[in-house]
Protein backbone atom coordinates (compact mmCIF):
# COMPACT_ATOMS: atom_id res chain seq x y z
CA UNK A 1 0.00 0.00 0.00
CA UNK A 2 1.38 3.56 -0.84
CA UNK A 3 0.44 7.19 0.19
CA UNK A 4 -0.57 9.36 -2.34
CA UNK A 5 -0.99 12.74 -2.38
CA UNK A 6 -3.83 14.35 -5.25
CA UNK A 7 -3.10 17.87 -6.03
CA UNK A 8 -5.56 18.71 -8.27
CA UNK A 9 -7.81 22.11 -8.35
CA UNK A 10 -10.91 20.14 -9.52
CA UNK A 11 -12.73 18.25 -7.51
CA UNK A 12 -14.33 15.96 -9.59
CA UNK A 13 -11.04 14.74 -10.88
CA UNK A 14 -9.19 14.16 -7.27
CA UNK A 15 -13.36 12.82 -6.47
CA UNK A 16 -12.51 10.26 -9.59
CA UNK A 17 -9.15 9.24 -9.00
CA UNK A 18 -9.08 9.12 -5.18
CA UNK A 19 -11.98 6.04 -5.54
CA UNK A 20 -9.83 3.99 -7.58
CA UNK A 21 -6.61 4.44 -5.53
CA UNK A 22 -8.53 3.68 -2.76
CA UNK A 23 -10.09 0.50 -4.55
CA UNK A 24 -6.88 -0.61 -5.01
CA UNK A 25 -5.57 -0.41 -1.37
CA UNK A 26 -4.28 2.79 -1.81
CA UNK A 27 -4.03 5.58 0.97
CA UNK A 28 -5.21 8.96 -0.34
CA UNK A 29 -4.36 12.51 0.91
CA UNK A 30 -6.12 15.28 -1.70
CA UNK A 31 -5.99 19.10 -1.96
CA UNK A 32 -6.43 21.52 -4.23
CA UNK A 33 -4.08 24.13 -2.27
CA UNK A 34 -0.16 24.06 -3.38
CA UNK A 35 0.63 25.60 0.30
CA UNK A 36 -1.43 23.04 1.94
CA UNK A 37 0.38 20.27 -0.59
CA UNK A 38 3.90 21.78 0.79
CA UNK A 39 2.82 20.93 4.37
CA UNK A 40 1.56 17.56 3.38
CA UNK A 41 4.06 16.59 2.03
CA UNK A 42 6.78 17.77 4.99
CA UNK A 43 4.44 16.15 7.65
CA UNK A 44 3.03 13.03 5.91
CA UNK A 45 6.22 12.19 3.55
CA UNK A 46 3.51 10.90 0.82
CA UNK A 47 5.34 8.26 -1.33
CA UNK A 48 3.87 9.49 -4.59
CA UNK A 49 2.33 12.89 -5.79
CA UNK A 50 0.24 13.17 -8.82
CA UNK A 51 -0.42 16.60 -9.53
CA UNK A 52 -1.95 18.27 -13.00
CA UNK A 53 0.70 19.95 -15.10
CA UNK A 54 -1.96 22.71 -16.02
CA UNK A 55 -2.28 23.44 -12.62
CA UNK A 56 2.04 23.74 -12.28
CA UNK A 57 1.46 26.29 -15.44
CA UNK A 58 -0.34 28.41 -13.64
CA UNK A 59 1.81 28.67 -10.12
CA UNK A 60 4.96 27.01 -10.53
CA UNK A 61 3.75 24.06 -8.50
CA UNK A 62 6.04 21.11 -9.49
CA UNK A 63 9.37 23.17 -8.18
CA UNK A 64 7.64 24.41 -4.92
CA UNK A 65 6.80 20.44 -4.21
CA UNK A 66 10.44 19.36 -5.06
CA UNK A 67 11.47 22.62 -3.04
CA UNK A 68 10.04 21.49 -0.01
CA UNK A 69 11.05 17.55 -0.71
CA UNK A 70 15.16 18.13 -0.61
CA UNK A 71 15.81 17.60 3.19
CA UNK A 72 15.57 13.59 2.75
CA UNK A 73 13.86 11.27 0.06
CA UNK A 74 11.47 12.67 -1.83
CA UNK A 75 8.47 11.45 -3.15
CA UNK A 76 7.63 10.13 -6.96
CA UNK A 77 6.11 12.93 -9.09
CA UNK A 78 3.01 11.71 -11.76
CA UNK A 79 2.43 14.42 -14.16
CA UNK A 80 -0.74 14.35 -15.63
CA UNK A 81 -1.03 16.56 -18.81
CA UNK A 82 -3.44 16.97 -22.03
CA UNK A 83 -2.57 14.96 -24.82
CA UNK A 84 -1.48 18.30 -26.48
CA UNK A 85 0.94 19.17 -24.03
CA UNK A 86 2.94 16.17 -23.32
CA UNK A 87 6.01 17.20 -25.95
CA UNK A 88 6.67 20.18 -23.32
CA UNK A 89 5.59 18.49 -20.20
CA UNK A 90 7.89 15.54 -20.50
CA UNK A 91 10.76 18.77 -21.09
CA UNK A 92 9.54 19.87 -17.89
CA UNK A 93 9.50 16.48 -15.99
CA UNK A 94 13.06 15.96 -17.55
CA UNK A 95 14.34 18.93 -15.98
CA UNK A 96 12.47 18.64 -12.50
CA UNK A 97 13.79 15.21 -11.93
CA UNK A 98 10.59 13.92 -12.85
CA UNK A 99 10.15 10.46 -13.81
CA UNK A 100 6.87 9.63 -14.58
CA UNK A 101 4.22 11.45 -16.92
CA UNK A 102 0.66 10.59 -17.97
CA UNK A 103 -1.66 11.75 -21.16
CA UNK A 104 -4.89 12.66 -20.02
CA UNK A 105 -7.38 11.30 -20.60
CA UNK A 106 -6.31 8.26 -19.35
CA UNK A 107 -7.22 4.48 -18.64
CA UNK A 108 -7.43 3.65 -14.71
CA UNK A 109 -5.49 0.70 -15.11
CA UNK A 110 -2.94 2.71 -17.06
CA UNK A 111 -2.40 5.14 -13.66
CA UNK A 112 -2.28 2.17 -11.67
CA UNK A 113 0.46 0.65 -13.50
CA UNK A 114 2.59 3.92 -13.44
CA UNK A 115 1.29 3.94 -9.95
CA UNK A 116 2.95 0.45 -9.08
CA UNK A 117 5.88 1.55 -11.66
CA UNK A 118 6.74 4.04 -9.37
CA UNK A 119 6.19 2.76 -6.30
CA UNK A 120 8.63 -0.31 -7.25
CA UNK A 121 11.79 2.45 -8.00
CA UNK A 122 14.02 3.13 -4.68
CA UNK A 123 13.79 6.38 -3.25
CA UNK A 124 17.30 8.46 -2.98
CA UNK A 125 17.74 11.23 -0.77
CA UNK A 126 18.89 14.21 -2.05
CA UNK A 127 20.95 16.79 -0.15
CA UNK A 128 20.13 20.13 0.44
CA UNK A 129 23.41 21.70 -1.48
CA UNK A 130 21.78 20.07 -4.49
CA UNK A 131 20.49 22.94 -6.53
CA UNK A 132 17.51 22.07 -9.20
CA UNK A 133 17.88 23.80 -12.85
CA UNK A 134 15.24 26.66 -11.43
CA UNK A 135 15.78 28.52 -14.68
CA UNK A 136 15.61 25.24 -16.87
CA UNK A 137 11.82 24.88 -15.02
CA UNK A 138 10.46 27.92 -15.63
CA UNK A 139 11.56 28.40 -18.84
CA UNK A 140 9.50 25.27 -19.34
CA UNK A 141 6.74 26.03 -17.24
CA UNK A 142 7.13 29.29 -19.52
CA UNK A 143 6.84 27.02 -23.00
CA UNK A 144 3.94 24.82 -21.61
CA UNK A 145 1.83 28.51 -20.82
CA UNK A 146 2.73 29.34 -24.23
CA UNK A 147 1.20 26.13 -25.79
CA UNK A 148 -1.57 26.68 -23.56
CA UNK A 149 -2.48 30.40 -24.26
CA UNK A 150 -1.90 29.05 -28.58
CA UNK A 151 -4.16 26.01 -27.34
CA UNK A 152 -6.80 28.62 -25.80
CA UNK A 153 -6.45 30.57 -29.01
CA UNK A 154 -6.95 27.81 -31.31
CA UNK A 155 -10.43 26.52 -29.61
CA UNK A 156 -11.57 30.11 -29.57
CA UNK A 157 -11.06 30.61 -33.37
CA UNK A 158 -12.66 27.31 -33.52
CA UNK A 159 -15.35 28.36 -30.96
CA UNK A 160 -15.77 31.63 -33.28
CA UNK A 161 -16.05 29.36 -36.53
CA UNK A 162 -18.43 27.10 -34.94
CA UNK A 163 -20.58 29.94 -33.90
CA UNK A 164 -20.65 31.51 -37.53
CA UNK A 165 -21.13 27.60 -38.84
CA UNK A 166 -23.85 27.48 -36.28
CA UNK A 167 -25.47 31.22 -37.42
CA UNK A 168 -25.23 30.15 -41.34
CA UNK A 169 -26.77 26.62 -40.32
CA UNK A 170 -29.78 28.87 -38.26
CA UNK A 171 -30.20 30.95 -41.28
CA UNK A 172 -30.44 28.09 -43.55
CA UNK A 173 -32.53 26.44 -41.28
CA UNK A 174 -35.00 29.51 -41.07
CA UNK A 175 -35.33 29.88 -44.72
CA UNK A 176 -35.98 25.94 -45.45
CA UNK A 177 -38.62 26.54 -42.35
CA UNK A 178 -39.76 28.91 -44.67
CA UNK A 179 -40.05 27.33 -47.53
CA UNK A 180 -41.45 24.08 -45.88
CA UNK A 181 -44.21 26.48 -44.54
CA UNK A 182 -44.85 28.06 -47.53
CA UNK A 183 -44.70 24.58 -49.08
CA UNK A 184 -47.16 23.48 -46.43
CA UNK A 185 -49.63 26.18 -46.89
CA UNK A 186 -50.13 25.55 -51.03
CA UNK A 187 -50.54 21.96 -50.25
CA UNK A 188 -53.09 23.15 -48.12
CA UNK A 189 -54.40 25.47 -50.24
CA UNK A 190 -54.33 22.67 -52.79
CA UNK A 191 -56.63 19.67 -50.85
CA UNK A 192 -58.97 22.34 -49.61
CA UNK A 193 -59.71 23.65 -53.29
CA UNK A 194 -58.90 19.72 -54.27
CA UNK A 195 -62.14 19.24 -51.81
CA UNK A 196 -64.49 22.23 -52.41
CA UNK A 197 -63.55 20.86 -56.44
CA UNK A 198 -64.59 17.30 -55.31
CA UNK A 199 -67.78 18.55 -53.33
CA UNK A 200 -68.82 20.73 -56.47
CA UNK A 201 -68.21 18.04 -58.49
CA UNK A 202 -70.32 15.58 -56.33
CA UNK A 203 -72.84 18.16 -56.20
CA UNK A 204 -72.71 18.60 -59.59
CA UNK A 205 -73.47 14.80 -60.05
CA UNK A 206 -76.66 15.06 -57.60
CA UNK A 207 -78.00 18.09 -59.77
CA UNK A 208 -80.04 18.99 -62.63
CA UNK A 209 -77.40 21.37 -64.63
CA UNK A 210 -80.66 23.56 -65.98
CA UNK A 211 -83.38 23.89 -63.13
CA UNK A 212 -80.55 23.57 -60.31
CA UNK A 213 -82.68 21.35 -58.54
CA UNK A 214 -81.49 17.79 -57.27
CA UNK A 215 -81.77 15.16 -59.60
CA UNK A 216 -83.14 11.67 -60.12
CA UNK A 217 -80.13 9.79 -58.15
CA UNK A 218 -80.36 11.58 -55.05
CA UNK A 219 -84.11 11.40 -55.28
CA UNK A 220 -84.03 7.63 -54.86
CA UNK A 221 -81.11 8.10 -51.67
CA UNK A 222 -83.20 11.25 -49.98
CA UNK A 223 -86.52 9.39 -50.77
CA UNK A 224 -85.54 6.32 -48.84
CA UNK A 225 -83.75 7.91 -45.56
CA UNK A 226 -87.40 9.56 -45.32
CA UNK A 227 -89.26 6.96 -45.57
CA UNK A 228 -87.15 5.00 -42.99
CA UNK A 229 -87.63 8.09 -40.47
CA UNK A 230 -91.09 7.95 -41.44
CA UNK A 231 -91.40 4.28 -40.32
CA UNK A 232 -89.68 4.87 -37.42
CA UNK A 233 -91.62 7.67 -36.69
CA UNK A 234 -95.23 6.47 -37.81
CA UNK A 235 -95.25 9.93 -39.52
CA UNK A 236 -97.01 10.38 -43.10
CA UNK A 237 -94.92 11.08 -46.26
CA UNK A 238 -96.74 12.47 -49.66
CA UNK A 239 -95.36 12.34 -53.00
CA UNK A 240 -96.40 14.41 -55.93
CA UNK A 241 -95.17 13.64 -59.32
CA UNK A 242 -95.40 16.86 -61.45
CA UNK A 243 -95.91 17.56 -65.19
CA UNK A 244 -95.99 20.50 -67.40
CA UNK A 245 -98.94 20.18 -70.06
CA UNK A 246 -98.13 20.30 -73.88
CA UNK A 247 -94.53 20.82 -73.09
CA UNK A 248 -93.51 19.28 -76.59
CA UNK A 249 -96.30 21.87 -78.70
CA UNK A 250 -93.68 24.65 -76.35
CA UNK A 251 -90.61 23.28 -77.95
CA UNK A 252 -92.28 22.58 -81.58
CA UNK A 253 -93.67 26.20 -81.45
CA UNK A 254 -91.21 28.56 -79.58
CA UNK A 255 -88.00 26.10 -80.00
CA UNK A 256 -85.92 24.11 -77.42
CA UNK A 257 -84.46 27.41 -75.81
CA UNK A 258 -87.76 28.50 -74.82
CA UNK A 259 -88.76 25.14 -73.21
CA UNK A 260 -85.45 25.45 -71.43
CA UNK A 261 -86.59 28.83 -69.97
CA UNK A 262 -90.05 27.15 -68.89
CA UNK A 263 -88.51 24.54 -66.71
CA UNK A 264 -86.27 26.67 -65.04
CA UNK A 265 -88.83 29.20 -64.46
CA UNK A 266 -91.48 26.75 -63.19
CA UNK A 267 -89.04 24.73 -61.29
CA UNK A 268 -87.74 28.17 -59.59
CA UNK A 269 -91.49 28.79 -58.57
CA UNK A 270 -91.64 25.93 -57.00
CA UNK A 271 -88.77 25.63 -55.21
CA UNK A 272 -90.08 28.79 -53.66
CA UNK A 273 -92.83 27.33 -52.16
CA UNK A 274 -90.88 24.30 -50.81
CA UNK A 275 -89.84 23.50 -47.17
CA UNK A 276 -86.72 23.06 -46.03
CA UNK A 277 -87.46 19.16 -45.07
CA UNK A 278 -89.12 18.35 -48.38
CA UNK A 279 -87.26 17.92 -51.50
CA UNK A 280 -88.10 18.65 -55.07
CA UNK A 281 -86.16 17.20 -57.81
CA UNK A 282 -85.89 16.91 -61.50
CA UNK A 283 -87.29 13.25 -62.97
CA UNK A 284 -86.27 13.37 -66.48
CA UNK A 285 -87.78 15.22 -69.65
CA UNK A 286 -90.16 18.11 -67.92
CA UNK A 287 -91.26 15.89 -65.06
CA UNK A 288 -90.43 17.13 -61.45
CA UNK A 289 -90.86 14.71 -58.09
CA UNK A 290 -91.72 16.11 -54.79
CA UNK A 291 -91.23 14.33 -51.48
CA UNK A 292 -92.85 15.97 -48.71
CA UNK A 293 -92.02 14.66 -45.14
CA UNK A 294 -94.50 14.69 -42.08
CA UNK A 295 -97.49 16.08 -44.37
CA UNK A 296 -101.00 14.73 -44.17
CA UNK A 297 -103.02 14.25 -47.60
CA UNK A 298 -104.72 17.50 -47.15
CA UNK A 299 -101.65 19.56 -47.19
CA UNK A 300 -100.11 17.58 -49.72
CA UNK A 301 -103.35 18.23 -51.91
CA UNK A 302 -102.94 22.18 -50.58
CA UNK A 303 -98.86 22.31 -52.32
CA UNK A 304 -100.57 20.58 -55.10
CA UNK A 305 -102.82 23.05 -56.11
CA UNK A 306 -100.67 25.97 -55.00
CA UNK A 307 -97.99 24.77 -57.93
CA UNK A 308 -101.01 24.47 -59.89
CA UNK A 309 -102.69 27.82 -59.86
CA UNK A 310 -99.16 29.56 -59.24
CA UNK A 311 -97.65 28.42 -62.67
CA UNK A 312 -100.59 29.20 -64.72
CA UNK A 313 -99.71 32.54 -62.93
CA UNK A 314 -96.16 32.87 -64.20
CA UNK A 315 -96.00 35.38 -66.68
CA UNK A 316 -92.40 33.78 -68.74
CA UNK A 317 -90.89 35.66 -71.84
CA UNK A 318 -88.44 34.38 -73.55
CA UNK A 319 -86.85 36.57 -77.01
CA UNK A 320 -89.34 39.09 -76.52
CA UNK A 321 -92.38 36.26 -76.45
CA UNK A 322 -94.68 35.45 -74.00
CA UNK A 323 -95.00 31.83 -73.78
CA UNK A 324 -97.85 30.45 -71.89
CA UNK A 325 -100.13 30.39 -70.12
CA UNK A 326 -98.61 27.08 -68.86
CA UNK A 327 -100.38 24.31 -66.82
CA UNK A 328 -99.41 21.43 -64.49
CA UNK A 329 -101.23 18.19 -64.34
CA UNK A 330 -100.23 16.14 -60.79
CA UNK A 331 -100.13 13.05 -59.48
CA UNK A 332 -100.27 12.32 -55.78
CA UNK A 333 -99.61 9.02 -53.11
CA UNK A 334 -99.35 9.23 -49.41
CA UNK A 335 -97.27 6.71 -47.33
CA UNK A 336 -98.81 4.42 -45.97
CA UNK A 337 -102.06 4.97 -47.41
CA UNK A 338 -100.70 4.31 -50.69
CA UNK A 339 -98.07 1.93 -50.98
CA UNK A 340 -94.64 1.29 -48.68
CA UNK A 341 -91.76 1.39 -50.94
CA UNK A 342 -90.67 3.38 -52.89
CA UNK A 343 -90.61 2.40 -55.94
CA UNK A 344 -94.57 1.75 -55.29
CA UNK A 345 -95.26 5.25 -54.06
CA UNK A 346 -93.98 6.48 -57.40
CA UNK A 347 -95.69 3.93 -59.92
CA UNK A 348 -99.03 4.79 -57.78
CA UNK A 349 -98.62 8.95 -58.20
CA UNK A 350 -97.58 8.33 -61.80
CA UNK A 351 -100.69 6.22 -62.19
CA UNK A 352 -102.50 9.40 -60.45
CA UNK A 353 -100.65 11.46 -63.05
CA UNK A 354 -101.44 9.59 -66.03
CA UNK A 355 -105.58 10.17 -65.00
CA UNK A 356 -104.92 13.91 -64.45
CA UNK A 357 -104.05 13.85 -67.97
CA UNK A 358 -106.91 11.70 -68.92
CA UNK A 359 -108.66 13.78 -67.17
CA UNK A 360 -108.29 17.20 -69.02
CA UNK A 361 -104.76 17.88 -67.55
CA UNK A 362 -104.30 21.39 -65.47
CA UNK A 363 -105.41 19.30 -62.22
CA UNK A 364 -104.42 17.35 -59.08
CA UNK A 365 -105.41 13.46 -58.73
CA UNK A 366 -104.82 11.19 -55.87
CA UNK A 367 -105.49 7.74 -57.27
CA UNK A 368 -106.35 4.37 -55.73
CA UNK A 369 -105.41 3.02 -52.68
CA UNK A 370 -102.59 0.88 -53.03
CA UNK A 371 -100.47 -0.46 -56.16
CA UNK A 372 -103.05 -3.54 -56.60
CA UNK A 373 -105.93 -0.78 -57.05
CA UNK A 374 -103.74 1.66 -59.38
CA UNK A 375 -104.76 -0.96 -62.36
CA UNK A 376 -108.11 1.00 -62.21
CA UNK A 377 -106.15 3.85 -63.65
CA UNK A 378 -106.05 3.59 -67.16
CA UNK A 379 -101.84 3.31 -67.85
CA UNK A 380 -102.30 4.61 -72.13
CA UNK A 381 -99.86 7.27 -72.42
CA UNK A 382 -101.27 10.04 -73.97
CA UNK A 383 -99.87 10.99 -77.64
CA UNK A 384 -98.75 14.77 -75.73
CA UNK A 385 -98.30 15.12 -72.05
Amino acid sequence: MATILLVDERDANRTVLAALLRQNGHRLLETADPAEAKEILRTERPDVVVTDVLMAAMNGFPLALLRAGRDGPGPRFILSAPKYLMAETRRLAQSSGVSHVIAKPFEPRELLELVSTAMSEPLHAQSGTEVLDETSIENRLSAISESLRRHVAQLEETSGKLERRAIECTDQLETARAALKEEVSKRLVAEEDLTQANRRLHEQAMRDPLTGLYNRRYLMDFFERELHRARRGGERLGVMMIDIDHFKRVNDTFGHAAGDAVLSAVAKYMLSLVRGEDMLCRYGGEEFVLVQAKASAEAVMQRAETFREGTRSLDIVHDGQRIGPVTLSIGISMFPDHAASSEALLQVADVALYRAKRSGRDQVVICGESPAVADSCSRTVPEER
